[in-house]
């Protein structure tokens, strides 16, 4: 399926399946550049020597979170229990750290405005669906209205599915703020998880920001 900015597209991200996705880098740089960012480098992460993968899967919404994890900050992180243990890489994980900065973190958490292309080498076990500048609150002159990052719990088990949304404006960008919002997906008994993009605005900060989405486990392993 071609990129189409805007539209909610999901690009899922899952374990262990036939790596079929061509032109990974391409579809990113169309999502971001075709919508209109000039941030100061786009840094994509294709996993293929783990087996994981970036595929479109158009139509998919994000479900609303309705619990806030109390995350309203600028350049920090916020620890939640998770409603089912999750593994990431060759751990599994009963909390995550999710980040104002668009990151959700089960290792070491690193929480700066302007990440380093994946591997970061401050960081472990690190799902990064929109790593750059952001706010969860008002904050550099611009206002947060609604902001923070909301979880829901989908199906029952042994087939849930944890929802962390991100509503979210970029740090700076204006007196009302300009919005995003998008969400993980982590399904329980599995190791694969989806993005779920709903609102993807340009905006062209100052100074320029890195723009970091991808997975890592470490800064030294092979991703």
């Amino acid at each position: 399926a071609d990129v189409n900015p805007g539209t909610g597209e999901v690009f899922a991200v899952g374990g262990y399946a036939p790596s079929t996705a061509t032109n990974v880098t391409e579809k990113w740089s169309a999502l971001i550049f075709n919508n209109g960012f000039e941030l100061g480098g786009l840094c994509f992460w294709n996993n293929t020597a783990d087996v994981y993968y970036f595929v479109t899967n158009p139509g998919a919404s994000i479900v609303a979170g309705v619990t806030d994890t109390g995350n309203h900050t600028d350049d920090g992180s916020t620890v939640i229990a998770l409603p089912f243990p999750y593994q990431l890489y060759d751990t599994v994980f009963d909390t995550v750290s999710v980040g104002s900065n668009g990151h959700l973190t089960f290792g070491v958490v690193y929480d700066s405005f302007n990440p380093s292309c994946i591997p970061v080498a401050s960081t472990s076990y690190v799902i990064a669906p929109y790593w750059t500048d952001q706010c969860t609150t008002s904050c550099w002159f611009t206002t947060c209205s609604g902001c923070g990052i909301f979880t829901s719990t989908s199906g029952t088990a042994p087939h849930r599915i944890f929802n962390i949304e991100y509503r979210t404006v970029y740090a700076g960008s204006g007196a009302l703020g300009i919005p995003l919002n998008y969400e993980v997906r982590l399904f329980e008994g599995q190791v694969g998880f989806e993005v779920i993009y709903g609102l993807i605005n340009p905006f062209t900060p100052s100074p320029p920001r890195n723009l970091s989405v991808g997975v890592e486990r470490d800064a030294g392993a092979t991703h």
